[in-house]
């Protein structure tokens, strides 16, 4: 007798197809965007330039973030040396005609009228008295932005009066990191300071009032106090920690916190875990903000030290910055030793899933950002170049860059990539010049405009004869005798699962 197939079997099967079309969908525009990237150029007619108030005198920039949505996804964040915070609509910036690249043409005053200011390509705010290292767009529809400094303040702007409305303040250092919690509508943040602490903030909570611009000041709800201090030492370093241990007693827990900073900070998607990077120690720790308490301090579930664990160092080197993709499918860690680590986030103590190696990075202000769909990793370099790196169904252990992009005159501190448009690319350098970089289908549009010069910079493909083969790390033999049963077999199962099946206190405490 001929049964019918069920219609739980049919949404089934049906559910399995759809995931199989989304695969092939992803290789194809993975393989398309690829093609996209090995024609991209800029345009020096197209770069922004940072100058001073008093003199012509250049300023770095620290950090650049495109927006989520606003001005269709590709509004560019600046933030320099000055304190400035500067806001570019690039595609206004790439269409206008005649361009002023000086960024102090579009600067706002305190009392000056924003309304005269929606037709510019560009606008230009103080937001700080002091350096700004970090700037994060808020909310679904970036309403607000939030620039880190290094007067020890996290300020959050309106994005549609352009007026601060509140200074977050409890940091004693400088403030290196700020990020919004997922699903929060900006409402959460987490910072990450030189005083090697990280705090988590809560818009909600009322603020004191200040005399200053009318704003509030906010406190701090969560304080992860001095995480990074230098625990990890090899057995050919053992001497050394013995002969600094002494110089390190002897001056103030002050002082000693300051020089073990916290330079990364990366919610997981299910936002009450945590990723953090030293400077000194060269760790990546998972912490979850759920277990913090005053009687209960927060425990570290995980931590790595790149380079190390995989057997390429024998010290571990400070971590420059840290990025999780939107997926939460990978983590990237950028290292001072001149390679980027690729991590699972549910198997941070397995070592490095891929190295990306090609590049050069001994400076602490290089960072590192993922393309939108999440297949390619975008990097600066010591070297005044940027690197591109296809990580799309990769066997390879060591990866080598596909692409090199070569503009600056100095070093490329910052990237970033356009969510909204994959074939924009900006990035930024000690030369106090963005510049962006566009794809074929952006040009074209340029060109109909009639604003662009006949000068261009292209980026250059490479190819690498000897590439080096899978190799496994002492790590990864060690974790593979152990019984993977009790381990997530794949990313399907949530972290949270993973951690609370790994953590001791579980089951036991059940049985007894």
């Amino acid at each position: 007798m001929h049964r019918k197939t069920s219609s739980i079997i049919k949404k089934l099967q049906q559910r399995e197809l759809a995931k199989v079309e989304e695969n092939a969908i992803q290789k194809y525009a993975s393989s398309s965007l690829r093609k996209s990237l090995v024609d991209l150029q800029t345009f020096p007619s197209h770069s922004l330039h940072f100058y001073t108030d008093v003199a012509d005198v250049l300023i770095p920039v620290f950090s650049t973030k495109f927006s989520k949505v606003a001005c269709n996804g590709r509004a560019l964040a600046c933030v320099d040396e000055e304190g400035y915070l500067t806001v570019v609509d690039t595609r206004q910036w790439l269409l206008a005609t005649p361009r002023e690249t000086d960024t102090r043409s579009y600067r706002l005053d305190e009392f000056g009228n924003t309304a005269s200011w929606r037709d510019k390509a560009a606008i230009s705010i103080l937001a700080h008295q002091n350096a700004v290292f970090d700037v994060c767009w808020l909310g679904t529809m970036d309403q607000q932005i939030a620039t880190a400094s290094g007067d020890q303040t996290i300020r959050i702007m309106d994005t549609t009066t352009w007026k601060q409305v509140s200074c977050l303040a409890g940091h004693r250092g400088s403030v290196k990191v700020v990020r919004e919690m997922p699903c929060s509508d900006g409402k959460i943040l987490g910072s990450a300071a030189r005083d090697g602490n990280v705090m988590l903030w809560d818009m909600r909570c009322p603020g004191q009032s200040t005399s200053e611009r009318e704003t509030f000041s906010i406190s701090p709800v969560l304080s992860l106090q001095h995480i990074h201090s230098p625990s990890y030492s090899s057995p050919i370093q053992d001497r050394a920690t013995k002969r600094r241990r002494a110089s390190f007693t002897l001056g103030s827990q002050n002082e000693v916190s300051t020089s073990h900073g916290v330079t990364g900070l990366a919610f997981d998607n299910s936002s009450h875990l945590v990723f953090t990077s030293g400077a000194v120690d060269g760790a990546v720790k998972l912490w979850d903000i759920r277990k913090n308490s005053r009687y209960s301090p927060a425990e570290c579930l995980s931590v790595c030290h790149p380079g190390c664990d995989e057997g390429l160092t024998l010290r571990p080197h400070g971590i420059s910055s840290i990025q999780m993709d939107s997926n939460g499918k990978h983590l990237l860690v950028c290292s001072t030793d001149s390679r980027v680590y690729l991590y699972d986030p549910s198997r941070l103590d397995w070592g490095a899933c891929t190295i990306l190696t090609g590049g050069q990075n001994m400076s602490f202000y290089v960072k590192c950002d993922f393309s939108p769909d999440g297949n390619f990793v975008l990097t600066g370099s010591c070297n005044s170049r940027a690197y591109i790196w296809d990580i799309h169904q990769s066997t390879d252990y060591f990866l080598y860059p596909f692409l090199e992009m070569e503009g600056h005159q100095g070093e490329v501190s910052d990237v970033a990539w356009c969510h909204a448009e994959p074939e924009l690319i900006a990035t930024s350098g000690d030369d106090c010049m963005i510049s962006l970089w566009q794809g074929p289908r952006l040009v074209e549009s340029i060109k109909a405009s009639r604003c662009m010069t006949a000068s261009s910079i292209h980026a250059r493909t490479l190819s690498w004869e000897s590439q080096t083969k899978y190799c496994d790390t002492p790590n990864r033999k060690r974790h593979r005798k152990e019984d993977d049963n009790n381990r997530t077999p794949s990313r399907l199962k949530s972290i949270t699962e993973y951690f609370n099946r790994m953590s001791p206190c579980s089951d036991e405490k059940k049985k007894e």
